[in-house]
């Protein structure tokens, strides 16, 4: 909630992101619509969420289905709780969906990336590459200190990488 709260209230000088309980229980009591979003907005930002909660889940060992019920779980959470509009259930699916797809893909394409058995200028420059790729993934790394550690690569990535990369 916090960097996109803070990009929407003092960025783009938006009011929706002033929520309290009260905006909670009403939109609660209102249910779901059909919101009227821009383009970028379904098709790029919502999905983007999504892939935040769901590559959480994967960058913290949760498997694809466990990842996928952060996925739905953070934007039904979003659109009850984190902006003061009516919930719509186009932004469920684009963000639950979407960030499904996105994360998986940014999940998987930052794990191809990364080489856990390279160390030096080379580990870090694949450690450094993957970060826009898969945010979540090389901060969890980097905090846990598997951005460092010298290990084999998991056997699920070898099946992934093509022979020319290994």
């Amino acid at each position: 909630f916090g960097f996109a709260s803070i990009q929407n209230e003092f960025i783009h000088d938006s009011d929706y992101v002033q929520v309290s309980p009260r905006t909670w229980w009403r939109n609660l009591e209102r249910g779901f619509e059909f919101d009227q979003n821009k383009f970028d907005t379904n098709n790029f930002y919502h999905p983007w969420n999504g892939a935040l909660f769901y590559s959480t889940g994967r960058s913290t060992g949760l498997n694809f289905w466990e990842s996928s019920s952060l996925a739905v779980a953070g934007s039904l959470l979003w659109e009850c709780c984190g902006e003061s509009q009516p919930m719509s259930w186009n932004d469920m699916v684009s963000t639950g969906l979407g960030g499904i797809a996105r994360g998986e893909m940014s999940y998987r394409v930052g794990n191809l990336i990364l080489d856990n058995t390279k160390t030096g200028r080379n580990r870090f420059l694949r450690e450094l590459a993957a970060f826009p790729v898969s945010p979540n993934n090389q901060f969890n790394r980097f905090l846990s200190g598997r951005a460092s550690d010298v290990t084999g690569n998991p056997v699920e990535r070898q099946q992934d990488v093509p022979t020319f990369l290994r």
